[in-house]
């Protein structure tokens, strides 16, 4: 069953994964660890009780993760989307 919730209960370990392998073709490829990814997530302004994932049998298979924030008049919008499925079938 497809269902889908924020990510602020999904394991953090999960969505770096995801992160560090959607990434790894690039000519630099990302290799986050735990506590830069959390560095990333406060400096992009990164909630997790607000972006959401598409889980399947409860496993993370898609997600988008957006912050936002208004601060000294100026707003901050954040984005990233990531298909797991597709990656998944892209790899075989």
């Amino acid at each position: 069953m497809i269902t889908f919730n924020t990510l602020e209960k999904a394991d953090l370990n999960i969505i770096i994964e995801a992160l560090n392998t959607a990434f790894s073709d690039y000519i630099i490829p990302l290799k986050l660890m735990k506590k830069t990814f959390k560095n990333k997530f406060k400096n992009d302004r990164i909630n997790l009780s607000y972006p959401v994932g598409r889980f399947e049998n409860e496993k993370l298979i898609d997600f988008i993760l957006h912050g936002f924030d208004i601060s000294e008049r100026k707003k901050y919008y954040t984005m990233l989307t990531l298909e797991l499925s597709l990656m998944k079938e892209d790899s075989n």
